[in-house]
């Protein structure tokens, strides 16, 4: 039954949202409106619905629909502003007033406002732990086709929690190794800490609603004042333009600035003790790094430079981890031309180094479909290597000059951990791993490490240190899986 009215509330809110996006539509694309629009309003109506479905309770649906909607009429009034009203009129129509345009605008501006702060009121409060049904079911899916852009964390991390530890009658999981005592340790060195933080973090949701309410319509009536001077254009009106877009831009800055500090706050304790609790090194300098190795193994697209933002070494046993952050650039054009810089790579690296060497080279790549596959597969040396695992052969296609050693290290649990670190950090990001020399060498595009939960959530969520955990834990889950099998095996 709850669902059934999440759904009713998405749909809604989707209907409302067209009497701010159809004016705006027309306001930006003229002619080509009806066109347009009609995708644009099927779109908001099937977003609305998945916002809303995805919502854990109806009054989180109800907010979170109300706040859309609000900021639909408040970038329709923006593109009013800013553009002109004249598209939103149909052909041959008179042109409005002064006093009618600025009426229209008065007014979705006040909408917007209502619309909005009633929707914040429904959200104020902290969400509820464990996400719906619905996102449980679908996030994970969307993470992986979209590459980074909608985020599995808070969903894969509800799925590592133990039941009850929302209610505070069970601890974290500690059936692995490396995390027995951890409960004691959080209980004594970081929820005192995070409660502390709850008040922060209400004032900086304060803050930022405030910041919101205040300084929108300030910026709107600014906007609205000097709408002659920037459709006028010429030097004067470029220059109020680009201030106005600068001013919007600065006000939510300054609205989200507490939160962004808060979150920055909560990333730099949380590694510290969790760094302290793991027995690893945090480096945080940006400094340049040599990737040549993972470069001649493919791992990495070819590049000019590369430079590491933060880096976290450790030993575990016989093993040296080190995983880190990191950004390579290519250069185009010549001395005569100038010379521009792009991103060929960013995301994370890992890298493992064993006390044994490995006889041959073992590379796994994300998977690239059919025709991919066959191109990928003419391209190389190695022989290409099938496996009995399907999970781990939707996610990757293995080539390898030593088919037997292959066989030996991609055991059943490495291959379930490399499947669950796939679908950690989404399909979209291209995970490619590579057993060479005495390395374990794995690349990750797009993906930014120990990344902090939602400040929708209380402080004493336990979602704040599990999605922590999530990354460390199966990091190192690879490092023990591994170490038994060149123990044993190989």
């Amino acid at each position: 039954m709850g669902l059934l009215v999440r759904l009713v509330i998405g749909f809604g809110a989707g209907v409302a949202s067209l009497a701010a996006i159809a004016p705006g539509v027309h306001i930006v694309f003229g002619e080509h409106a009806e066109t347009i629009g009609g995708g644009a309003g099927g779109l908001a109506i099937f977003a609305m619905i998945g916002l809303a479905a995805a919502s854990p309770t109806s009054r989180l649906a109800l907010g979170r629909s109300l706040k859309v909607v609000g900021a639909c009429f408040w970038a329709a009034v923006l593109a009013a502003i800013v553009l002109g009203m004249e598209g939103a009129l149909a052909e041959g129509a008179p042109p409005p007033g002064p006093v009618v345009v600025m009426a229209v605008q008065i007014f979705g501006i006040i909408v917007g406002g209502i619309l909005f702060t009633i929707g914040h009121l429904l959200t104020r409060k902290p969400e509820p732990g464990a996400p719906g049904l619905l996102a449980r079911s679908i996030v994970p899916s969307l993470a992986r086709f979209t590459g980074g852009l909608i985020s599995s964390r808070r969903v894969d991390a509800h799925r590592r929690l133990t039941p009850g530890i929302e209610d505070g009658v069970a601890g974290f999981d500690e059936s692995l190794p490396y995390l027995r005592g951890f409960n004691a340790y959080y209980r004594r060195h970081i929820a005192g800490w995070l409660e502390e933080q709850e008040g922060r973090r209400k004032e900086a949701l304060r803050h930022r609603i405030k910041v919101l309410m205040i300084g929108l319509p300030i910026m709107a009536a600014i906007t609205l004042l000097t709408g002659d001077l920037i459709e006028a254009g010429g030097f004067w009106g470029t220059v109020i333009g680009w201030l106005m877009i600068f001013g919007w831009i600065g006000v939510i800055v300054a609205a989200f600035s507490k939160s962004l500090d808060l979150s920055d706050t909560v990333k730099k304790f949380m590694i510290e003790h969790l760094t302290k609790f793991f027995d690893l090194q945090h480096i945080e300098e940006t400094r340049p790094i040599d990737l040549s190795f993972y470069r001649e193994l493919e791992l990495v697209p070819p590049h000019r430079e590369a430079k590491m933002r933060e880096a976290f070494t450790g030993q575990r046993g016989d093993v040296a981890m080190m995983m880190a952050e990191v950004v390579a650039y290519t250069y185009r054009g010549t001395q005569w031309r100038k010379r521009r810089r792009r991103v060929a790579f960013s995301g994370a690296l890992l890298q493992f180094t064993y006390r044994k060497r490995f006889r041959g080279r073992t590379i796994a790549m994300s998977d690239r479909g059919l025709i991919g596959n066959l191109i990928k597969q003419g391209l190389r040396s190695e022989k290409r290597i099938r496996l009995e695992n399907q999970d781990f052969e939707d996610h990757f296609e293995v080539f390898g000059d030593d088919e037997v050693e292959t066989r030996y290290l991609l055991t059943p649990a490495f291959m379930e951990r490399a499947v669950q670190l796939a679908e950690l950090v989404g399909k979209g990001a291209r995970l490619r791993f590579a057993f060479a020399d005495d390395h374990l060498l794995v690349a990750v595009s797009g993906w930014n490490l120990f990344e902090t939960a939602s400040l929708a959530h209380a402080m004493t969520d336990p979602i704040h240190v599990q999605t922590f955990l999530n990354e460390v834990g199966l990091l190192l889950d690879i490092v023990d899986t591994l170490k038994l099998t060149l123990e044993t095996r190989v």
